[in-house]
């Protein structure tokens, strides 16, 4: 029971922050306060069951991974997180209706925003019997023994901690001729096996502000593998572009083509998503992600290259937004702790031959 307590902690710590953040930057509304931070508990709870009970069934790390590639992200995707699932054909919707994820997102959604596409009645006791249902055979199986090891080998006993790392820079920018400043803080945990990565950057620029907040996970396959899988989940919030809010989401696999001394190549492929202004049926577009990756070392000169295409695949939009975006960066280490780097951004359109690009220099420290 201690561990799913735990989980449930660190998944209402995370629910609320979010909401709290989405409040406070953009004034989402919350309908009912009292009643998500109930459905938050309650999907927090029944995911560190369901976390808990799949973890003593899987053997490996590996077989952690595929349940999660291919069972739960499956069902997320199905279960109406980012779209309603009136959208979808009839067969589809019934589908949707044997999911047990999509009674949680639509408790939550009615909550926050007040529309639901089922009764938010039938949501309430469907999460609470799904809960109870993944509580009891969770502890069932700890109870059991089944695959429970007491103790560590010695390869795991001298297996590296994950290095956590700090960094943060604030500078001048220059986007389409518009001088302003700019912030960023990135924590960054990694270890053989695991790539953890926060991000919040923010801009001023005139009488505009953007506000970025990204959040990116990885795991290798194998710890000596060049395959991994990845998940980035975004928000930003720009008024140069008039946009309220944008949540951006992308998973897919990632391969390192060439890992030595002094950095690595990787590609990844993927699906992506962005979704703006809320509900907002008009603003929500799918792509088809693809990325090439090159990060490079010196003794005191480190550089960074991206080139990232996002081929649309979705037609609810006004407009097509594929596009190629290009991402460079040089840093100059000062010392261990100090660093200037300076950098250039931009963004290619293919329908409309748009390709705002921006500049910008810092001063940075890492720790």
């Amino acid at each position: 029971m201690a561990y799913i307590i735990g989980g449930t902690v660190r998944g209402m710590v995370n629910g609320i922050l979010v909401m709290l953040l989405g409040v406070l930057l953009i004034d989402m509304p919350v309908q009912q306060p009292l009643a998500t931070i109930g459905f938050i508990f309650l999907v927090s709870w029944a995911f560190a069951s369901m976390g808990l009970l799949l973890g003593q069934l899987a053997d490996t790390w590996d077989q952690l991974a595929m349940m999660q590639n291919f069972f739960l992200t499956p069902l997320s995707f199905l279960g109406g997180i980012f779209y309603s699932i009136q959208m979808l054909p009839e067969w589809a919707q019934e589908l949707s209706f044997v999911n047990p994820i999509y009674y949680m997102i639509n408790g939550i959604r009615y909550t926050i925003l007040g529309v639901s596409d089922s009764s938010p009645y039938n949501s309430f006791l469907m999460a609470v019997f799904i809960t109870i249902l993944f509580t009891v055979a969770a502890i069932l199986l700890m109870k059991s023994g089944k695959k429970i090891i007491v103790g560590l080998s010695a390869e795991e006993q001298e297996a590296p901690a994950a290095k956590w790392t700090q960094y943060a820079r604030a500078g001048l920018s220059q986007d389409q001729s518009v001088n302003g400043g700019h912030a960023y803080y990135r924590l960054n945990r990694r270890s053989p096996v695991t790539f953890r990565d926060l991000r919040l950057f923010g801009y001023g620029l005139g009488d505009d502000s953007y506000i970025y907040i990204r959040y990116k996970s990885s795991m290798k396959y194998n710890p000596d593998g060049k395959l991994y899988n990845f998940t980035t989940a975004s928000y930003q919030k720009n008024t140069r572009a008039e946009l309220d809010l944008r949540y951006h989401f992308n998973q897919g696999i990632g391969y390192f083509i060439s890992d030595y001394n002094t950095g690595h190549v990787h590609t990844e492929l993927g699906h992506a998503y962005d979704m703006s202004d809320y509900l907002n049926d008009t603003r929500k577009t799918s792509y088809l992600k693809g990325g090439l990756f090159w990060d490079h070392e010196m003794n005191k000169i480190s550089s960074k290259l991206d080139a990232e295409w996002f081929q649309q695949i979705s037609d609810i939009v006004d407009d097509d937004l594929s596009r190629l975006q290009i991402f460079a960066e040089i840093t100059y280490h000062l010392n261990n702790s100090l660093a200037l780097i300076v950098g250039f951004e931009q963004d290619y359109y293919t329908a409309s031959k748009q390709s705002p690009q921006s500049y910008y220099l810092s001063l940075g420290w890492q720790k």
